[in-house]
């Protein structure tokens, strides 16, 4: 068993441990992008066409597209990925907001308040995995992120990506248990490498990932 994987170290501060939280697992993901869809169908976001202006093909997160799913070429293999708001356990963006625009919900999901936001974009430069993005075109541009569905959640839903996964890839449910999860199938099957990502960096995040390469 990993040494993560104590009872009392894996959720880490019982709030934590309670919050709404996610497992990704990239060797599950066949990049059907099912998850991106929903999303965008989810939020009424509009598509971001490809050269042809046949069909959605978002090539990074924007204002309107809040979840991409990435194929990542590296020397040790290759694998899907899914990028989105990690939803820390203390995220930066609400910490330097002057406003309170971002707010760090009990649930887990870290949401934004366009009415009382001043376009300061602090947050943007603040948070360590380059989630905030402004809506440029616009006259006064707002922020837009995943919010981690924390209407849905409210209702007793779960998320729109995680709802439509075909594979399996997205669960989720309390971050206690989802890193519970992920211990287990690392401690299960070598192909794992021996590291929950999001256990630890940036302070913990509510987003989990588990993978087979580096």
């Amino acid at each position: 068993v990993l040494p993560s994987a104590r009872a009392d170290a894996a959720t880490g501060p019982s709030e934590a441990a309670d919050s709404f939280s996610m497992l990704y697992d990239t060797t599950k993901c066949v990049g059907c992008r099912a998850c991106q869809n929903a999303c965008k169908q989810r939020s009424n976001l509009p598509p971001e066409f490809d050269g042809d202006a046949l069909y959605d093909m978002p090539k990074d997160l924007s204002a309107n597209t809040w979840t991409i799913i990435r194929l990542y070429k590296g020397n040790d293999g290759i694998s899907f990925v899914k990028d989105q708001c990690m939803h820390c356990i203390e995220p930066a963006c609400v910490s330097v907001c002057p406003v309170a625009a971002l707010e760090k919900t009990p649930n887990g999901p870290v949401v934004y308040h366009s009415d009382r936001c001043i376009g300061c974009r602090y947050c943007m430069a603040a948070c360590p995995f380059g989630i905030p993005k402004a809506q440029w075109p616009e006259p006064l541009p707002l922020i837009q992120k995943c919010d981690f569905c924390a209407d849905r959640q409210a209702q007793g839903q779960e998320p729109a990506c995680s709802e439509v996964c075909p594979t399996g890839a997205l669960i989720s449910g309390k971050r206690g248990g989802m890193l519970a999860e992920a211990l287990q199938r690392i401690d299960e099957n070598p192909m794992y490498l021996k590291h929950v990502y999001g256990e630890t960096e940036a302070g913990g995040t509510t987003m989990l990932y588990i993978s087979h390469i580096d």
